[in-house]
């Protein structure tokens, strides 16, 4: 990998992370931050239901990606 070559550490592998999209234009996507569970309960949706089912009920999409790899150097 080019950052090895270049001198560049591995020091972490994340985990798959997601966006949320609108699914009427599937243009911008959104953070997942900005749609908290707790946000979302104080706007007036049910605290029954998961972040996920309050999403879909507000018409958006997830889009996952595969992880990051995360490099550093030291100088």
């Amino acid at each position: 990998m080019v950052y090895s070559k270049i001198g560049f550490n591995k020091i972490d592998i994340t985990p798959p992370n997601y966006w949320y999209v609108d699914k009427k234009k599937y243009i911008n996507r959104y953070h997942r931050y900005t749609f908290r569970k707790n946000v979302l309960v104080k706007e007036g949706y049910s605290k029954e239901k998961t972040e996920w089912e309050i999403m879909q009920e507000k018409n958006y999409d997830r889009i996952w990606d595969c992880g990051s790899i995360k490099f550093e150097m030291v100088l």
